[in-house]
Parts: C-alpha cells; structure tokens; sequence
C-alpha cells in the first residue's frame, strides 16, 4: 500500500473509465511532469507529488513516478485536481558517462480513495526464524 501525502477532501471525483480515457491521449514517451493535452476542449496534465528514487539493479535502473490527473486553464495552470492518480514506471539503461536510454511502460490509471487504519497494538511475543 503506497501513502500519499495529498488532503483528499480538495480532490474532485471522477469516473475511472473518464479518466482512462483522457490519459489514453497522452504521450507514453514522456516523463510525467511533462505529460500534457488537450481533450475535448479541456487542458489536463498531470501533477507529480511522488518521484521515486532509482533503483540500481545492475544493467538497468528502475523508478516509479505518482501524480494526480488535473484540469488545467489556457496557460497549463491547475484548476481542479481529480481523485485519480497516474503512475509511470520507468527503466533506464547506460550510464553517468554516456548517455542514459529511457523507457516508459504504459501509464496506469487508479482511483484515489481515503482508508482509515485502526489503530494496532502488538503484543510481546516469541517466535522461532532463521539467523541474518
């Protein structure tokens, strides 16, 4: 479960299958924050507030990037921010030295929802497991 640090109550609903939609029409080959259109007359882009960090796994290097689908006026400013996130997982291969190859996979598209977790206490207890 990812935590997202955002105050749900300014988020405005909307259908996932509107939001599927609209982030179908944006460029796959792009970073998020620069994933921008216009549909049907509306300016959406997508505002990133979770940038993941790289993870070396040798030959590659992975990262997943979060943001909020958003309503925009003429000038790309926000204007409403909808309850759907967008993530990006992106993979890079090459090096500091030469130039990095980057690939994105399809954006995936999810609803935003609150969940409450109840409070959890634990009780002291002995359990059998293996050494590190």
């Amino acid at each position: 479960m990812v935590e997202l640090k955002l105050n749900y109550d300014e988020l405005t609903e909307m259908s996932l299958e509107e939001a599927k939609k609209i982030v179908c029409e944006f460029d796959k080959d792009c970073s998020l924050e620069d994933i921008g259109e216009e549909v049907n007359g509306v300016n959406y882009r997508v505002e990133v507030f979770n940038e993941g960090d790289w993870v070396d796994k040798g030959k590659y290097q992975y990262r997943t990037d979060i943001g909020v689908l958003c309503e925009c006026d003429e000038k790309w400013n926000v204007v409403k921010m909808f309850d759907i996130a967008v993530t990006s997982k992106i993979t890079r291969s090459g090096s500091y030295f030469s130039e990095y190859n980057y690939e994105h996979e399809n954006l995936k598209v999810n609803k935003i929802i609150k969940k409450v977790i109840p409070q959890q206490i634990i009780p002291e207890r002995t359990v059998v497991t293996l050494e590190k």
